[in-house]
């Protein structure tokens, strides 16, 4: 009883306190981008309260890379946790490429959707808050990100629509 009681302390100190070490890192790393990221967004929506286009813009993408930081920060923490607790992360890694190469393969829709969702954020054809007709669904436009847009139309129906299918974007608020 007393070897085992050794065993679990010895890991404590040294594979638990590494993760222990990640978890809370990260959650502080998150944190930080979070403050950051909602700083400069109310920075710059106080140097264009009157433009109501770019603070919509603003809200947008800091919402976008806020997410997209917090899933690589997670991934990157449960990798390196792994490792903590002696797992050999190099075979994951090399079949996480070959799954990522077959998917790539597989849900080119999927490549197509958050290819022409980059470029909707880029050219900023439309923003949440806007009055928006797109593939025949009118509505003001609740979220959009790199996959999909979310349209709610006067009667209160939810319309999301895969960003690779938007041909065609009337945005009826913008200037």
């Amino acid at each position: 009883m007393n070897g085992f009681i050794d065993v679990i302390w010895r890991w404590l100190i040294t594979s638990g306190a590494k993760v222990l070490a990640i978890v809370i890192g990260s959650f502080i790393i998150i944190r930080i981008f979070r403050m950051v990221i909602f700083r400069s967004r109310d920075r710059i929506a106080q140097k264009t309260e009157n433009d109501i286009e770019r603070s919509k813009r603003t809200e947008t993408l800091a919402g976008l890379i806020e997410k997209t930081m917090r899933a690589i920060i997670i991934l990157a923490a449960a990798l390196m946790a792994l490792e903590a607790l002696g797992l050999d992360i190099t075979p994951l890694l090399a079949g996480a490429g070959v799954v990522g190469l077959a998917v790539g393969f597989g849900a080119q829709s999927l490549v197509k959707d958050v290819i022409s969702g980059f470029f909707i954020l880029l050219d900023n054809q439309m923003n949440i808050g806007d009055v928006v007709d797109i593939a025949g669904k009118a509505g003001l436009v609740e979220a959009i990100n790199l996959r999909v847009t979310t349209l709610r139309d006067l009667s209160g129906n939810v319309h999301i629509i895969p960003n690779g299918h938007i041909a065609t974007v009337t945005n009826m608020t913008k200037e």
